[in-house]
């Protein structure tokens, strides 16, 4: 059953309170309904309630769920029994997906919730109400913390370019940004990673004083590529096995725009490699440095 985004009504909907009966009921080809807006979906379910209301209140029942709140349910009482006349409701827990399999049979014809898992993925916000989702929906509950752990690398890079943006105009530096919209979101620690960039961008600017500074990143097989170059002073060849160990400066003096602790690049080796993943140096030709890192996606 293909999701629905807008409300359809039935062309020839059953009339009960005058004994029709739809000559399409249990037929839920497309062509059998009419697509219209929520305004009037809403408009038409409550002219029909408030119709049938008037003849007998206790011909309109609610099937609810005993994960409602206690507000919730309050809310369906003042609705059912104090606006409608109805006592036909019910909100037992043991009825909750009864009722939810009996509505996916009336409107779709088959046992299909109108939602898939790729929302989940896809939504800002999931709120669970009144009751434990870890336990009540564990399927539900852990496809939605696995996605929470998974972060989206390119929005990362954007979000670090733009931090450094400022600097860089103030040096009339380039900053440059070339991102591949391929890569899945998948897990990695945001916050180290972010860590990781900044180690490489504040470096990169404070030992470039002409040119550019590009990011870039692309997917190679299972593993995504972060590449930083800039057009600066460059690492000496018989500098670069020194590059990542603790306490250790290449660049000290006039090639510099201020001191530093020598432990940056020593840091962001040890993230990168617990992430599973490797970094290291090469020339940026014609002129520079280029620091690249990877790390797996799964």
């Amino acid at each position: 059953v293909d999701r629905l985004t807008k409300p359809l009504v039935r062309k020839d909907m059953t009339d009960p309170l005058r004994g029709k009966i739809s000559k399409t009921k249990g037929s839920f080809d497309s062509e059998l309904f009419e697509e219209v807006s929520w305004e009037r979906a809403e408009e038409l379910v409550a002219d029909k309630i408030a119709e049938i209301a008037k003849i007998d209140g206790n011909q309109v029942g609610l099937y609810g769920s005993g994960q409602l709140t206690v507000e919730g349910q309050w809310l369906e009482n003042v609705l059912m029994k104090g606006v409608i006349g109805s006592n036909t409701i019910e909100a037992n827990a043991r009825m909750c997906m009864t009722s939810a399999v009996t509505g996916y049979f009336k409107i779709f014809g088959s046992d299909t919730p109108p939602t898939c898992y790729d929302d989940v993925e896809m939504a800002d916000m999931i709120t669970f109400w009144g009751h434990n989702p870890r336990g009540a929906h564990p399927i539900l509950f852990w496809r939605v913390a696995d996605h929470k752990k998974k972060n989206d690398i390119n929005d990362l890079l954007q979000e670090e370019v733009s931090n450094y943006s400022t600097i860089a105009t103030d040096k009339g530096l380039e900053l440059n940004l070339d991102l591949d919209q391929t890569i899945p979101d998948f897990e990695f620690d945001k916050v180290k990673i972010t860590q990781v960039m900044n180690n490489l961008l504040s470096n990169a600017l404070k030992f470039t004083h002409e040119g550019a500074v590009a990011v870039k990143s692309t997917l190679d097989g299972k593993l995504v590529r972060v590449e930083v170059a800039d057009t600066g002073v460059g690492i000496p060849d018989d500098k670069k096995s020194e590059l990542f160990q603790k306490f250790v400066q290449i660049h000290e003096g006039k090639d510099s725009d201020g001191p530093g602790t020598g432990l940056g690049l020593a840091i962001s080796k040890g993230i990168v490699e617990a992430h599973g993943g490797k970094i290291w140096v090469e020339n940026n030709k014609p002129i520079g440095t280029r620091l690249i890192f990877t790390i797996p996606t799964i």
